[in-house]
């Protein structure tokens, strides 16, 4: 685990609504695509997975999952399925994780143990984050990052 100070981000996302699962995949094929197409998919792309609710505190079929790429300024769209937006600075705990369905589960599995054991809760005021850069896709890694405030005693 590392911890990190995220800056303000601005991104271009799409966002799926509905139960967390396999279709999260699906809308992350669907951007890189979109990425490809659209010339912004480089080797200096950040994308960016958004899980934007708590599916314990919201209903999952509400549950809001974005999946997009960081920007320095917004382009100009004429595409309706691309969204823009901007995620607030802040705290992060950022675990480093081999992308597999396997390596994945058990890191969310254990996260939120380690941030307890460390004195740090999840900032329910900002998104949980899954970073991926063209280097960490080639070498199947990703970068879970959760945003972390000390534990009030």
């Amino acid at each position: 685990m590392k911890l990190e100070k995220l800056p303000q981000t601005k991104i271009i996302f799409m966002r799926r609504t509905g139960i967390y699962s396999l279709e999260n995949n699906k809308l992350m094929e669907s951007i890189k695509e979109w990425l490809t197409v659209h010339d912004f998919l480089n080797e200096n792309a950040v994308i960016l997975s958004i899980a934007q609710d708590d599916p314990k505190e919201t209903a999952p079929e509400k549950c809001r999952y974005d999946v997009g790429l960081v920007v320095s300024d917004f382009p100009p769209l004429a595409d309706s399925k691309i969204l823009s937006g901007e995620i607030e600075s802040g705290s992060y705990a950022v675990f480093p994780v081999e992308y597999t369905a396997t390596a994945v589960a058990k890191a969310w599995a254990t996260i939120f143990d380690i941030l307890a054991d460390y004195g740090y809760s999840i900032d329910q005021t900002k998104p949980v984050l899954e970073r991926y850069t063209a280097e960490m896709i080639a070498e199947h890694l990703c970068k879970i990052c959760i945003p972390i405030e000390l534990l009030k005693k």
